[in-house]
């Protein structure tokens, strides 16, 4: 047991066999110890084990086995449950990484270095063996040579939104190309033939980096607006009138031709303030040092400004 411990300091396998049978329960103190380093998907432990008493079972699980195989050994059934457990460890992985990439690039503010963590991300997925990034139809990075003759073949497809399974040369790659990637196309290749679960996984990293996405355009959209807004404060005294034109709005200076500015009449009115502007209809505010004259009644009323 106390070599068992040691060794897997050094070289941690993927998974561990257990004999919990071995003379003063050794197998159980082995189980216990390897959980306080290691949870159930970093390093699955199976007991293969011929007691089936309950209280022996709820002991095993209880010191932290992922799963019992009792003797005699079918080995059809042990390899079965063995990939079942690897399978398992495998895809919590691969969530656990996706909960700390999406943390990761939550605090990114521009689009391409987002693009860019997530080649990264990709390339150190234990699952992927290749990966290539393309930006229009040129190579922007890669992982190896080995995939570069098949990317023509690969991009024919009429279909701009896809996560697609594509054989090329007896070869399957996934090919991944959404508006969320502007002008990024991404095409992995996995050890083994993708499956429904790597697809779903791959739709997963997609909706984080949505979510990601809509940030950095509200935080430029917002600085966007912050900017405009400045520009306003600083020629108020050659401001005549603001109108909405939604998403835009138009900006009247004296002297100056008018100009269309994407920034809401809200976040104007807020930042600039109604002492400096009036609301004279709900698309219009007016700058009430530029107005000489008013002419009209409530329902006709005309403003003659300044200039």
């Amino acid at each position: 047991g106390d070599e068992l411990l040691d060794e897997i300091k050094y070289d941690k396998p993927d998974l561990i066999l257990v004999n919990p049978d071995i003379e003063d329960q050794n197998g159980f103190k082995v189980c216990k110890q390897l959980r306080k380093n290691y949870s159930h998907y970093e390093l699955p432990v199976i007991f293969i084990t011929s007691k089936k008493p309950v209280d022996s079972v709820i002991n095993s699980f209880n010191v932290g086995v992922n799963d019992i195989i009792y003797k005699p050994i079918v080995p059809v059934v042990l390899y079965a449950r063995i990939r079942m457990q690897l399978m398992v460890g495998f895809v919590e992985e691969r969530y656990v990484r996706l909960r700390e990439f999406s943390s990761k690039i939550g605090g990114f503010r521009k689009f391409e270095n987002m693009v860019y963590a997530i080649y990264d991300f990709f390339i150190s997925d234990r699952g992927i063996s290749d990966i290539i990034l393309l930006e229009g139809e040129s190579i922007a990075k890669k992982s190896s040579r080995r995939i570069d003759e098949n990317i023509h073949a690969l991009l024919e497809t009429k279909y701009r939104n896809i996560i697609q399974v594509r054989e090329h040369n007896n070869e399957k790659y996934v090919v991944i190309k959404n508006k969320l990637l502007r002008e990024y196309t991404i095409i992995l290749k996995c050890y083994k033939n993708p499956g429904r679960l790597d697809i779903e996984y791959l739709k997963s990293v997609l909706n984080h980096l949505e979510v990601v996405k809509e940030n950095i355009e509200k935080l430029t959209n917002n600085n966007m607006s912050m900017h405009i807004i400045s520009e306003i404060k600083m020629n108020m005294k050659k401001l005549k009138f603001i109108k909405s034109e939604s998403p835009y709005c138009l900006v009247c200076y004296k002297g100056k031709k008018d100009a269309l500015k994407r920034v809401t009449l809200s976040a104007i009115k807020l930042h600039v303030g109604e002492e400096n502007l009036v609301q004279i209809h709900k698309q219009i505010l007016v700058n009430p040092k530029s107005i000489t004259k008013i002419e009209g009644d409530d329902e006709n009323r005309k403003f003659v400004f300044i200039g």
